[in-house]
């Protein structure tokens, strides 16, 4: 058992020309700090409305694939957000990585913020220590996606990896606690 994250609610893809995304605040930034609405809707890119989607990755390593998951876009910012249970107030390292930059919150705390344009996902690239408290924790991440390499040949990957682990790489005991969404205002946002 490494640490995992699998198990997500995924929203956008909210438009962001050029590489402006990563200091957008959007929506769900808004809302970190006191509980993300998995039942709104936005004005997603290109006009269309978005709404959070469930999503598990069957990847062994916890990759997700962004383009399955939110859409096949460029230029564009996407969310994820999972909640989990731990067993007991515990110091973990976070270990993540993701194609292309990174910001996360836990429990209303941004705990990382990487931007690195065109970095790939690679496992454990970036590393942080992070509190979990007892009983249920909330985590949201954005995951921004930029122009196409100047190069065509080059994929426009869209991806996220992202576990939570003990100094040694091994993984720690949370459980997945997904909230039900039922569908019910749309924001003008």
């Amino acid at each position: 058992q490494m640490g995992f994250v699998v198990d997500w609610y995924f929203l956008g893809p909210f438009d962001a020309p050029g590489t402006s995304g990563f200091d957008l605040v959007l929506p769900p930034e808004e809302q970190v700090t006191s509980e993300v609405d998995l039942a709104a809707t936005y004005k997603g890119q290109g006009g269309g409305r978005i709404a959070w989607k469930r999503f598990r990755t069957g990847d062994r390593f916890g990759q997700t694939n962004l383009i399955q998951a939110i859409a096949a876009v460029k230029e564009a910012v996407g969310y994820a957000y999972t909640e989990f249970d731990s067993p007991r107030d515990q110091q973990v390292q976070l270990r993540c990585g993701a194609d292309d930059n990174i910001t996360i919150w836990i429990n209303g705390r941004q705990v990382l913020k990487r931007l690195q344009w065109l970095n790939g996902t690679r496992l454990d690239r970036f590393r942080v220590d992070v509190s979990l408290r007892k009983g249920r924790n909330r985590m949201l991440v954005k995951v921004c996606q930029g122009p196409q390499h100047k190069n065509p040949a080059v994929p426009n990957n869209w991806s996220l990896q992202l576990r939570l682990c003990d100094p040694a790489g091994g993984g720690v005991t949370f459980k997945p606690a997904l909230p039900p969404v039922a569908r019910k205002k749309e924001s003008t946002r």
